[in-house]
């Protein structure tokens, strides 16, 4: 079995600085990302409402959604996956990581207040099987 760090690792000042660090760099990405986008996402007023219409980027054969944790893609990117579905587009789904690195989540699901390593796998086993079950109740099947 494999050492998982303790995320008292991350609560340093450089741990923080670093996720940080990332997390800026994966806005910056999703906002080239975003501008590079065919349509616009996001379409002036029309002329019948003068409400502001929100489009989503067209869809290709294939749609990629990479999400960093465990239901980042239902938040961000649920309804795109669910149209993307039933067009018969094909789907893939990466999420980087598996959610077990919170030390509050750990804290709640496990019942410990000092989470061992187990603790934080059954959170990633957990966070893991709601992100399969919420993806599942849209549509999308892993496996196809």
């Amino acid at each position: 079995m494999s050492d998982i760090p303790h995320p008292a690792v991350y609560q340093s000042p450089q741990g923080r600085w670093r996720i940080r660090l990332a997390f800026a760099g994966a806005v910056i990405i999703i906002a080239i990302l975003l501008l590079l986008a065919k349509p616009a996402l996001l379409r002036g007023p029309t002329k019948a409402t003068g409400h502001v219409e929100v489009g989503f980027p067209q869809i290709g054969d294939r749609l990629l959604v990479v999400a960093p944790h465990p239901d980042d893609e239902s938040l961000a990117a649920a309804v795109l996956i669910h149209k993307a579905l039933a067009q018969n587009k094909k789907v893939k789904l990466v999420i980087v990581t598996c959610g077990d690195g919170n030390r509050d989540s750990a804290i709640q699901v496990s019942g410990n207040a000092s989470p061992t390593p187990e603790n934080y796998r059954e959170l990633g086993r957990k966070r893991s099987a709601e992100t399969l079950k919420a993806m599942q109740d849209i549509g999308y099947h892993p496996m196809t």
